[in-house]
């Protein structure tokens, strides 16, 4: 009850912030000044994209860039319902009777011309924007320097505003980046190492301090090393001091990568940063590394190669497949029964 008081609380914030926006907006732009001010709640409110009203003012907003600025279909339904309109009111006046026929066609040229001209040069423009920003990442994946990492960000951040999260960063090398800082917030179904013996020189990637910290990895194929007899035989991707925190995991693919850090995460993630009057510490997590709170739901890190990884506070690691994994003995897990499950699901036959 009490939470969906707070719910209903926030959406009545959210909802007065966006209605002076509004209103704001609209004066501004006859030329009036703004007559409103946000507070600072209802700043916070109105700038989330989640819940309601925020998701169907975010709904909104696309559908009217779409329509208003990316098409002409927003316009040629504006002008066939304002046609519509003079028809309907002033008809009756020149005799309708004799401009129905006329009027008709018109909406056919505005209906079927128009607006479906319109809706096959968005599609043919998005279309040729993805196959562009794909060659950009392809030509610019193997260079080993900053231009090429921010030339491949950037593609990757104008495909993620056309809704595209699919990419091959296959030979990839990357260092020092982060995805959500990036715009990134989602590389679901990509493909960031090869499953290919040919030209495996090209095939592998490196990621060195890459973070992919909170951000959606769903079904990504980081690595999947050929096998021989049910062992990883072959280059693999390396996956240098890489942060994974809080990332969404499930179903990724990590068979035969190494997965390596060149320290040893800390003991304890909590710190003394305070004393409350009774001398009572006042503690704040500063671990937020690694594997750390990651969904590893369905994962697969078959016949990896772990060193110092960290998989304190992982969602569902029970369900994650680690069978013919090294390394993990230098790995922390939130308790030891945890630690001997992972294990020995990792002695299992591949």
């Amino acid at each position: 009850m009490r939470k969906s008081f707070q719910s209903r609380r926030q959406a009545k914030t959210a909802l007065k912030g966006h209605a002076k926006k509004l209103v704001n907006r609209l004066l501004v732009w006859v030329g009036k000044p703004e007559p409103f001010e946000l507070s600072l709640m209802e700043k916070l409110a109105s700038a989330s994209v989640v819940g309601f009203p925020n998701k169907q003012f975010n709904t909104f907003r696309k559908w009217w860039v779409w329509g208003f600025q990316e098409t002409l279909v927003g316009w040629s339904l504006l002008i066939f319902v304002v046609l519509y309109l003079i028809i309907q009111i002033f008809g009756a006046d020149v005799g309708a009777d004799n401009i129905w026929t006329e009027f008709w066609g018109l909406i056919f040229d505005v209906l079927v011309i128009l607006v479906g001209f319109g809706v096959i040069q968005n599609w043919k423009y998005r279309r040729e924007e993805v196959a562009r920003q794909h060659e950009l990442i392809e030509d610019f994946r193997r260079w080993d320097n900053e231009e090429a990492r921010h030339r491949i960000m950037g593609a990757m951040r104008r495909l993620s505003k056309l809704g595209v999260t699919k990419v091959d960063l296959t030979g990839a090398i990357l260092r020092d980046v982060c995805f959500v800082r990036n715009g990134v917030s989602s590389i679901s179904g990509s493909q960031l190492s090869g499953d290919s013996w040919s030209d495996e020189r090209y095939k592998t990637s490196v990621f060195d301090n890459v973070d992919f910290s909170r951000l959606d990895c769903r079904e990504v194929q980081f690595e999947r090393t050929p096998t021989i007899n049910g062992h990883p035989f072959g280059p693999s991707a390396d996956y240098k001091n890489c942060n994974f925190w809080d990332a969404n995991l499930q179903l990724s693919t990590f068979d035969g990568a190494a997965l390596l850090w060149d320290e040893p995460a800390r003991d304890d993630m909590f710190e003394t940063i305070a004393e409350e009057d009774d001398g009572r510490p006042v503690r704040q997590k500063v671990v937020a590394d690694r594997f750390n709170e990651a969904n590893l739901a369905y994962a697969s890190f078959k016949g990896c190669n772990f060193k110092h990884a960290d998989f304190r506070n992982a969602y569902c690691i029970e369900l994650a497949d680690f069978r013919g994994a090294r390394g993990l003995d230098s790995c922390l897990f939130d308790d030891d029964e945890t630690k001997q499950k992972v294990l020995a699901n990792s002695r299992e036959q591949l």
